[in-house]
């Protein structure tokens, strides 16, 4: 498990490009609030799109609803729906 883990960091460069945030040693995971807890939606979500600036989400769920969110982690504010 160890070793596999060690070739996923090794891999890591080469599948998000360079970053300066990201150490080429260590990868930091961190739960935060659920992307739509401010606006949950009335059914299962099917689809989440990502902004490439990685600061908003645009939800699609079988309510048929499209619901923008600025991601901050923290509240995740619904811009949109």
């Amino acid at each position: 498990a160890a070793e596999a883990q060690g070739a996923l960091l090794r891999g890591a460069p080469s599948l998000l490009g360079r970053s300066d945030a990201i150490s080429g040693q260590e990868l930091a995971v961190k739960r935060t609030v659920d992307l739509n807890a401010a606006a949950a939606s009335n059914s299962a979500v099917n689809c989440v799109a990502w902004h490439p600036n990685g600061q908003l989400a645009l939800t699609a769920g079988f309510d048929k609803t499209l619901r923008l969110f600025r991601v901050d982690g923290t509240r995740n504010t619904l811009l949109q729906s």
